[in-house]
């Protein structure tokens, strides 16, 4: 939130998408509930300060389309986070748990 109580909209790159043919669905707009209203384009163009502003637009970004999520692979350098990757619940299969007894 910023100093007058309004949620901060993430910052998207859009240069990436000037080039790129358009399959027609990246104009349709999705109402995203406490993000506001966004094209696909917008949405792959996003970037976020932090993995917990990441997991809320997408987990709410799933609800309005209709589906769940759950967490996929990451990347980390130096204890960051540089890369996270939510997927499909239907998605595959989770990876097993590391036991403790390994």
């Amino acid at each position: 939130m910023d100093a007058s109580g309004n949620e901060e909209q993430p910052t998207m790159d859009t240069s990436e998408n000037e080039e790129q043919p358009s399959s027609g669905f990246e104009d349709v707009k999705v109402h995203v509930p406490r993000h506001g209203n966004f094209s696909v384009s917008d949405i792959e163009a996003m970037t976020f300060n932090t993995v917990d502003e990441a997991e809320s637009f997408y987990a709410a970004y799933s609800v309005a389309v209709g589906f769940g999520i759950r967490k996929g692979d990451k990347a980390e350098s130096n204890g960051l986070i540089r890369r996270r990757e939510w997927v499909c619940n239907k998605e595959g299969t989770r990876k097993a748990k590391k036991s403790l007894e390994q």
